[in-house]
């Protein structure tokens, strides 16, 4: 067989551990498309739309922890994927996202479908590129590798010129440079760090999602036992970052600017530990900063772009974060007997607000005998395995996901930050293929579900057993809040131009059964226990639709 420049591109990957090959095809792509039936040990998984298979990509990524790899088609194609890439950027999912280019020697005459598909990724990944030769592309894709895997994590980019793939070549691809971590940081600012915690009376560990990317969940709950501090997950978490069954945990913190300046104020003390997005709201609504100005910062991180940000750092530490929070427990021991009682007054706090939050978290259901999103999600959580995968994209009911579900596992929760509707349907794809050992479940909103329904299909083409759960209110939920929030006029008077989606209502259940997938609907409480159960046991994909109450 002629060894070609597509033949570096699947054997780059099998050296990596990369399986899995996520896309859709166009005539760009046909060279790598041949070269499938020469590396059989590569799987390509068919998406029907480009974000699909980026948002799989995505999901097959945190999974597994190694780098997804899309491929996409052309200018459209890249176009099309872009939504995806972006939140994967956001949430720094390493990814290494590729898309078929015309021959070199014809883009000179811009032919249809052609794009400088480099300028049009560079904004929204760490690095883009394109090789002009099969020998260049032995060089740049290994870099690319490095690049998607270097903290911080994030999607990349190459454009692949059809010449380049089709072009005889002797060459094979060069290794993947592993970076060492950043280690435990300046003994000084450990140091000053623990000493700052000890002096606070009511410190707040806000978890971020950089410590599960890190595989550092269990460092933080050592730390965190050994400080006795009260630990929040961050706002718009993208994974689980701390065990919400555990003593010290209370809660996820909001998005809106006002809650979540609310929901900390009580604290002297805030620690920011691994926080990916500091800025987690879509809407300014009135002046208040969304972190109360006069409360001290101290923050762990192993990208400085994110250190002192927008906050002022009293005391910043950049390091590994597992490796960070193994030394900083360390030096909270060195700390005595002043350790010790530091500790017992911040268990106090971190008991009452574990108190608190519990509370809340029972008010949230109220004694509302309709199928009220609450009611819903608190059904879905009563009937799920301890070793369950939940894919968050219930928009306007994301808050109730990530409250009344308990997470005790490391990677038990995914979601995606960078706001884009349309990831989870594609991303539980993605995830049930790296963790077949695990229950997948997508929880979605009507709005994002149809954003991308074709993820479905994929599901069942694939024979990939996940479990869909649409809640249907047949509305842009989010919206309404958020128009009652601006204080619109049109909102005090009940009118929500274009956010209805019930003239007619989408029959999710018909939709499902076209793309090849069974579901259901249901619209009491106890019917979605039974839905869910029989879905997790069928051993195919499955979609349960949710009536659940439009209301506000």
């Amino acid at each position: 067989m002629t060894r070609r420049g597509r033949d570096v591109v699947f054997e780059c990957l099998k050296d990596q551990g990369i399986d899995v090959l996520f896309g859709n095809p166009g005539t760009t792509e046909l060279p790598l498309m041949d070269g499938l039936a020469a590396h059989p040990e590569i799987r390509y998984i068919l998406a029907l739309h480009e974000d699909v298979a980026v948002a799989a990509a995505m999901g097959w990524a945190v999974g597994t922890g190694r780098p997804g790899v899309v491929n996409l088609h052309v200018a459209p194609g890249l176009a099309h994927g872009l939504g995806n890439v972006y939140n994967a950027w956001r949430s720094r999912i390493p990814l290494v996202v590729t898309a078929g280019q015309h021959e070199r020697r014809y883009v000179h005459q811009e032919p249809v479908l052609w794009g400088d598909l480099v300028a049009m990724a560079r904004p929204v990944t760490k690095w883009s590129g394109e090789p002009s030769s099969p020998e260049e592309l032995a060089v740049l894709l290994p870099r690319a590798l490095k690049v998607a895997r270097t903290p911080p994590e994030g999607p990349v980019f190459l454009a692949l010129p059809h010449d380049v793939l089709w072009a005889e070549t002797a060459v094979r691809p060069g290794s993947v440079t592993a970076l060492p971590a950043w280690g435990p940081g300046d003994a000084d600012a450990r140091a000053a760090f623990v000493r700052t915690l000890a002096a606070a009376r009511r410190p707040l560990v806000v978890a971020g999602d950089a410590v599960s990317r890190a595989d550092a969940v269990d460092a933080l709950v050592a730390f965190a036992e050994a400080a006795g501090t009260a630990v929040v997950n961050e706002p718009l978490p993208a994974a689980m970052n701390f065990p919400t069954t555990h003593p010290l945990y209370a809660g996820p913190l909001p998005s809106g600017r006002a809650a979540l300046r609310d929901a900390v104020e009580d604290a002297d003390l805030l620690v920011l530990v691994g926080v990916v997005n500091p800025a987690p709201h879509a809407g300014y609504y009135g002046t208040r900063d969304a972190w109360p100005p006069g409360v001290p910062v101290l923050q762990l991180h192993d990208d400085p772009h994110e250190v002192g940000k927008f906050l002022p750092v009293a005391v910043p530490l950049l390091a590994d974060l597992r490796g960070g929070l193994g030394a900083l427990a360390a030096a909270w021991a060195d700390l005595g007997a002043a350790g010790e009682a530091a500790r017992e007054e911040h268990r106090r706090f971190a008991a009452a607000r574990r108190e608190r939050w519990l509370a809340e978290r029972g008010r949230r259901l109220g004694r509302d005998d309709r199928l009220t999103p609450a009611a819903a999600v608190a059904a879905l959580g009563s009937v799920l395995p301890a070793d369950a995968v939940v894919v968050n994209e219930a928009v306007s009911a994301s808050g109730m996901v990530q409250d009344l579900l308990d997470f005790t596992r490391p990677g038990a929760f995914f979601g995606a930050k960078g706001g884009g509707l349309g990831h989870s349907l594609g991303a539980a794809v993605g995830l049930k293929l790296a963790r077949p050992d695990r229950p997948v479940v997508a929880v979605t909103g009507d709005g994002a579900a149809l954003y991308y329904p074709q993820a479905v299909w994929t599901a069942a083409h694939h024979d990939v057993p996940v479990v869909f759960v649409i809640l249907n209110n047949t509305s842009y939920r989010i919206l309404k809040q958020n128009f009652h929030a601006l204080g619109a006029p049109s909102a005090a008077a009940g009118v929500y131009p274009a956010m209805d989606l019930d003239a007619p209502a989408p029959d999710f259940v018909a939709l499902a059964q076209a793309l090849g997938v069974a579901g259901v609907r249901v619209d009491r409480a106890a019917d979605v226990r039974d839905a869910v159960r029989e879905a997790l046991g069928a051993g195919a994909p499955r979609v349960v639709e949710v009536r659940v109450t439009k209301d506000l």
